[in-house]
């Protein structure tokens, strides 16, 4: 999770100021970190960083993947999937991504993780201005 929040600092420090993780929305009573996660993409999400990280339990991003495949599977126009090299992705995972032709974007460490998300941001912008001309 350090790792997620020192990206999600860094995309706000370079001017990114809306970017968010689940993590940074208020809980609600009863709620389990999948519900949150349910509710902030269909509430507020105009498009979402998927960012797979090896050595770690990935399972909270492959629930947004399934999640985003079954609701709303427009949102993947404005989404971008990070893979750290090393990260085991499911086939539960990578069902989804392919029906939605989402392309699997690898890195290797934190620089060039913050490199790809600063400039999956930016496309993410593009697209969304581009849908509304």
């Amino acid at each position: 999770m350090a790792r997620l929040q020192g990206l999600g600092d860094y995309l706000r420090r370079i001017g990114y100021e809306r970017v968010q993780l689940v993590a940074d929305f208020p809980d609600e009573p009863g709620e389990d970190v999948d519900l949150k996660s349910e509710r902030v993409i269909m509430s507020w999400a105009q498009g979402v960083l998927l960012v797979f990280l090896s050595g770690c339990n990935n399972a909270g991003v492959s629930c947004e993947v399934k999640f985003m495949d079954r609701k709303i599977p427009s949102l993947f126009h404005t989404s971008f999937v990070l893979v750290e090299r090393g990260a085991d992705l499911s086939g539960i995972v990578k069902s989804p991504l392919g029906r939605q032709g989402a392309d699997e974007i690898p890195f290797s460490g934190d620089a060039e993780l913050h490199d790809l998300a600063a400039g999956s941001c930016m496309r993410i912008l593009k697209r969304c201005y581009s849908s509304l001309s």
